[in-house]
């Protein structure tokens, strides 16, 4: 741990550059620490990772494509700089601000030496299928690491097979979980729970939860746009990862998207069951659990775009969902789908009302916090100018559909690279104690 993320493999131009199935992998100084570009580091040790075990032509990671990963020197973004050093910005932590990384990986066209951006990315007809095709390629590489270097364990959720048929398909691909290595001694890969010696000191120790939005991201993975056109630390939860180790939390990232776009309320739904025991499937058929050592643990959640939505929806779902509201300190949302309407008090009769009314009063409580993109409409102005952390004015429209959420502007346009521009705002939220006022 501490260690720079990816597997880097001499390029004959002399940078380092990952490429995916079948590349060497070494260590590289420690994250935090000044990396010199202009001097190669050091090979200590290599190792093969992933090598590819079907014949050459049916191998297609990056190099297949004619592409790879490099390091690269940090371009400045002007937003952040103006965030970090802007008076006004009450919540941009300035002691955060040295713990960047000092590199970026940034995916390369190969034969033409060029780095790959948004400006760019038709110009090497990175649309369509090729698109999806080098999408999934840097998710692979993005979920090695995850396992070979930060030695995160894979947790497959068992579904009941009435639930698992996809239309159209014979076999469902396995719901997944990323969970970090504390977290792998204490999920068994039964339906139990084997309970560790020291399991009293995990009961208190907070756990992360990272839910990608809608589309084609995996878990570890916020945005597979960003890992294409602005580099893996800015597209995937790395870094949240790391404030997560440094914080003194486990880690689980979930995977909405594995039924593909349209399950991922199912998904959400079999994933969190399974992991806190918080409630029963729409079919009342119990879905096994495995959350006797994780139940009692405070949670901490950043739910991106459609995974707010998920999130929200799964807690309004009767009593045993309402335990684990119960155990969550934080949450945020950036660019949450999910609307306040759906869990207003209509019927004083309803059994579930003290539920609906308890999660109606938590989605507007200073636990929550709600980050929006600077791209939303406004009659007048623009709100492009807004930095991250910077308080968030809302409408009738805003307020009507999530009342008085404490909400802060992402610092950009880009729905995708909010939850890295943003970075600081979120951890910010999350280890302090001082409240944002409400919008």
């Amino acid at each position: 741990m501490g260690n720079v993320i990816f597997c880097p493999q001499i390029h004959q131009d002399g940078i380092d550059c990952v490429s995916g199935a079948g590349f060497v992998v070494m260590r590289h100084p420690p994250l935090l620490e000044t990396f010199n570009l202009d001097k190669k580091p050091e090979l200590k040790k290599e190792e093969h990772y992933a090598k590819p075990s079907g014949p050459p032509d049916e191998i297609k990671d990056l190099a297949y494509y004619g592409f790879d990963y490099r390091f690269t020197k940090p371009v400045v973004e002007e937003e952040e700089t103006k965030a970090s050093t802007d008076k006004a910005s009450s919540t941009t932590d300035a002691d955060t601000s040295s713990k960047e990384f000092n590199f970026t990986t940034r995916l390369y066209h190969t034969k033409s030496n060029t780095m790959i951006a948004q400006d760019n990315v038709r110009k090497f007809r990175l649309h369509g299928k090729l698109f999806d095709d080098v999408v999934n390629c840097c998710q692979d590489i993005v979920q090695q690491e995850l396992r070979d270097f930060y030695r995160y364990d894979v947790v497959t959720i068992p579904v009941s097979s009435q639930n698992s048929s996809v239309s159209g398909s014979d076999a469902t691909p396995p719901i997944q979980a990323y969970v970090s290595p504390d977290l792998a001694e204490t999920l068994s890969k039964e339906e139990s729970i084997k309970e560790p010696q020291h399991a009293s000191i995990l009961q208190e120790k907070p756990i992360l939860v990272i839910i990608c939005g809608k589309g084609k991201s995996r878990a570890g993975v916020l945005s597979a746009k960003q890992l294409v056109v602005s580099g893996v630390e800015s597209g995937s939860a790395v870094y949240h990862i790391l404030q997560a180790e440094e914080q003194k939390m486990s880690v689980i990232l979930l995977d909405p998207n594995a039924w593909g776009e349209s399950r991922g309320m199912e998904v959400v739904n079999h994933s969190l069951t399974y992991l806190f025991g918080s409630g029963e499937t729409s079919t009342d058929t119990r879905i096994p659990t495995a959350s006797a050592g994780l139940s009692k643990r405070p949670l901490y959640i950043l739910a991106h775009s459609a995974a707010g939505g998920y999130l929200t929806r799964y807690l309004s779902q009767g009593v045993a969902r309402e335990t684990l509201l119960r155990q969550i300190n934080r949450v945020v949302f950036t660019d949450s789908t999910h609307n306040l309407q759906w869990y207003k008090n209509k019927n004083n009769n309803d059994d579930d009302d003290d539920d609906r009314e308890r999660l109606w009063d938590y989605l507007q409580s200073s636990k929550c916090l709600y980050i929006r993109n600077n791209s939303a409409p406004r009659t007048f102005g623009t709100h492009h100018g807004k930095q991250a952390g910077e308080k968030h004015e809302g409408d009738h429209w805003w307020h009507h559909r999530f009342g008085k959420i404490p909400t802060v502007w992402a610092g950009t346009p880009e729905h995708s690279l909010m939850c890295w521009t943003a970075r600081h705002v979120i951890w910010k939220f999350f280890t302090e104690n001082e409240r944002i006022e409400a919008s």
